[in-house]
């Protein structure tokens, strides 16, 4: 009854080298920015709770996690690993069945012993079939799904 969802985030750096060497034939002299693989949360969720109708036509829903792992990717510059530990997301499904406004909230337990600390998600997501599938219609069978993409979020820790 539990379905796991993977999010990769991106983090755009500007005026800095690029870690698999130059991004473009442009001079060092001229302000570079890329695209870098950042940070990757994989999260369990049980079954997705219906909350509410919107006024909108779309629908509150609750996602309670059950366990997950926050991992910085190999190669950004700040390596961090942790257990995601009493969170939950509280999603609103717009009423085209695919686009989520995510607002998920967990606390993280770095793997190294240090601090804990709170993580805010929020954002506009386009989801994938699948995924929309899990969020639209109660299952009763668990499985792993590609999340789909995110237009926009913004993460905080705390």
């Amino acid at each position: 009854m539990c379905t796991t969802l993977s999010l990769l985030w991106l983090c755009t750096v500007a005026n800095g080298a690029h870690p698999g060497g130059p991004v473009s034939s442009l001079p060092p002299s001229v302000p570079s920015v890329y695209t870098t693989p950042a940070l990757y949360l994989n999260l369990t969720v049980k079954a997705i709770d219906f909350l509410r109708n919107l006024s909108t036509g779309g629908v509150q829903l609750l996602g309670s996690v059950v366990e997950g792992h926050l991992t910085s990717e190999p190669g950004f510059e700040i390596q961090f690993s942790g257990a995601v530990k009493a969170a939950a997301d509280y999603l609103t499904l717009d009423p085209d069945g695919v686009t989520a406004r995510g607002a998920f909230v967990g606390e993280i337990v770095p793997d190294d012993g240090d601090v804990p600390f709170l993580l805010r998600i929020g954002g506009i997501n386009q989801l994938s079939p699948q995924a929309a599938a899990i969020f639209t219609f109660p299952t009763a069978e668990g499985r792993a799904v590609p999340y789909g993409y995110s237009y926009s979020s913004r993460l905080s820790f705390r």
